[in-house]
């Protein structure tokens, strides 16, 4: 399965799940819940507070060389900042 696959996929919307590909094109998901996502925003603020010049996205798609994962917290540098 693919990543346009797993969006299109009827099934796979308004999940409150997690959903992941593995490396062989599986579907992993993890159940979330409302105080990991109070962690997640925790981890998040505290992240920007530290490096100011990026930002702190939470569960956001990364598409890596293992298919695509969705880190609970990922820092990203903003275009004019990191260059």
């Amino acid at each position: 399965m693919t990543w346009e696959e797993v969006c299109d996929h009827p099934s796979l919307q308004d999940l409150l799940f997690r959903i992941e590909l593995n490396r062989w094109g599986n579907v992993e998901m993890s159940l979330l819940s409302t105080r990991y996502g109070e962690l997640e925003a925790q981890v998040a603020h505290l992240l920007q507070r530290q490096m100011a010049d990026g930002l702190c996205p939470i569960a956001v798609g990364v598409e890596t060389a293992g298919n695509v994962k969705v880190p609970d917290v990922a820092w990203v540098c903003r275009e004019d900042a990191c260059q």
